[in-house]
C-alpha cells in the first residue's frame, strides 16, 4: 500500500494524513553506560510513522539497504 493512500490505523482518518519522519528514540535509563561526568543519553534514529490527525507514533526499522522502512 502507498502511504498517501492509506487511512490512519488508529483514528481512521482519510488519506493523506500519514507521514514518516526520522526521530530520536532514547534507550531506557539504566540500560546503557556512557563515560563522562555530565548527563547523556543513548538511542537510535528510527523511521517513525505519524498521523497528522491523532497521536499515532510507531517506531519502525530500516531494512538492509537503509532506504526502506518497515512498521509492525
Amino acid at each position: 500500500m502507498k502511504l498517501n493512500e492509506t487511512p490512519c490505523p488508529k483514528c481512521g482518518a482519510e488519506p493523506p494524513t500519514l507521514i514518516i519522519e526520522e526521530r530520536f528514540h532514547a534507550k531506557p535509563m539504566g540500560t546503557y553506560s556512557l563515560a563522562g561526568g555530565q548527563v547523556k543519553t543513548s538511542g537510535w534514529m528510527l523511521p517513525t510513522l505519524m498521523c497528522k490527525n491523532c497521536d499515532l507514533h510507531i517506531a519502525g526499522k530500516y531494512d538492509e539497504d537503509g532506504r526502506h522502512a518497515t512498521f509492525g
